[in-house]
């Protein structure tokens, strides 16, 4: 896990026990968010409005995966969108919907101390 202190550094939301999910996790989100749980509240929170002045602003869950959050309901995920090869890195963000955090998983990485 990285320090707290470079994940303020790199997420919009302040942390709250933020987690990584392990495969297993990783699967199981991804079944839910794919078959569009929990409905309506699905529908007008989790997948965001598309905003040009803070991209991304939505999600599209077939083309996307949650790897991990921030605390309840602050996902962060990999928006395969514009490359299956190298995905950005979104999060969900109180008031902005989906926002970059990052163009791919390698900056990502960098920006988290993580990169080897």
């Amino acid at each position: 896990m990285p320090a707290l202190a470079a994940m303020r550094n790199v997420f919009y939301e302040e942390p709250d026990r933020p987690k990584f999910y392990d495969l297993n996790g990783i699967r199981a989100t991804s079944v839910a968010w794919q078959s569009g749980y929990p409905g309506v509240e699905f529908q007008e929170f989790y997948l965001g409005v598309e905003n040009s002045e803070k991209p991304p602003g939505n999600l599209t869950p077939h083309q996307s995966l949650i790897i991990g959050d921030l605390g309840p309901d602050m996902p962060f995920a990999l928006d395969y969108r514009a490359s299956c090869s190298r995905p950005a890195v979104v999060e969900l963000t109180t008031y902005d919907n989906w926002r970059y955090v990052a163009d791919d998983i390698d900056e990502f990485l960098e920006k988290l101390g993580l990169a080897s």
